[in-house]
């Protein structure tokens, strides 16, 4: 159904004054999220010039939201997604990003990270409300479970079809064994039907394929690649060292255009923390 509504909308059926916002017809607005960047001054900051007319409908695992672009006075444009997310999780996350901003202070200063060009990368966010925020939104990024889909979508295989199989295959394995109580069985089970999932359904090869489609020519796609293995190095890193856990595909974006990746919420886990206390 969410697929069914139209994918581009105009900003004056919601706002009219943000339609008609011009730089230097009204106070000069700084592009948001620029003061997250650590800098001394403002001078360099780029301001809003207008607001593009034309809000994207966005479409993602388990969320749908709208999407914004500012035109900055310099011609650069910067795209913000308007997300509802919980209070208490939306601030938590706020303070993780705040902290690896310090880190990415300290690895700038390092000869060897600036060599191996090592940082996290955190989109910009700001809350406007207790319950509305606006994160950066780089139509760029895409997730593993968007370039899952989209293997569903070429091949014709119906995106619940490898969960409906494993769901259906731990039935049946459970109502042919007696004895239900040892783990290690119940692993080597779900290691058989992962394996049935590759070799049916899902082959190793669909995210290498999505690659050779994005990138034309091998020196692109190799540059994709050094990039991408630096960033989720960071990416494994800070997950530890946070104990940050449900890295579930949906939350791993990464930018076809950079190699950048970054992750939603990063929330670190309770349970694990208290067990390494």
């Amino acid at each position: 159904m969410l697929d069914q509504r139209p994918q581009k909308m105009y900003l004056e059926q919601f706002s009219p004054w943000l339609s008609d916002f011009q730089f230097q017809k009204f106070d000069e607005v700084e592009v948001p999220g620029q003061y997250l960047q650590h800098k001394d001054n403002n001078a360099d900051f780029i301001k809003i010039d207008r607001i593009l007319p034309v809000v994207d409908n966005v479409r993602g695992h388990g969320i749908s939201y709208k999407r914004l672009t500012f035109r900055g006075h310099d011609g650069s444009l910067h795209p913000f997604a308007v997300q509802y997310p919980a209070a208490r999780h939306c601030r938590r996350e706020e303070r993780i990003a705040q902290l690896l901003r310090m880190f990415n202070e300290v690895l700038a200063r390092k000869k060897e990270s600036r060599r191996r060009n090592l940082f996290f990368s955190l989109p910009a966010a700001f809350p406007l409300s207790p319950h509305i925020r606006m994160v950066e939104d780089d139509v760029s990024y895409i997730s593993l479970h968007q370039v899952y889909e989209d293997f569903c979508n070429r091949s014709g295989v119906h995106k619940d079809e490898a969960i409906d199989f494993y769901v259906k295959s731990v039935e049946q394995a459970m109502t042919m064994r007696t004895d239900k109580d040892t783990k290690e069985w119940l692993n080597n089970v779900r290691m058989e039907i992962i394996q049935a999932i590759r070799q049916r359904i899902v082959p190793d090869t669909f995210l290498l394929d999505f690659f050779k489609r994005t990138f034309s020519t091998f020196p692109d796609l190799w540059l994709f690649r050094k990039q991408f293995t630096l960033q989720y190095a960071t990416v494994a890193f800070q997950t530890y060292l946070l104990a940050i856990n449900n890295r579930y595909p949906q939350k791993l974006f990464f930018s076809r255009a950079k190699g950048n990746i970054w992750n939603t919420e990063l929330l670190p886990c309770t349970t694990i923390v208290l067990e390494a206390s």
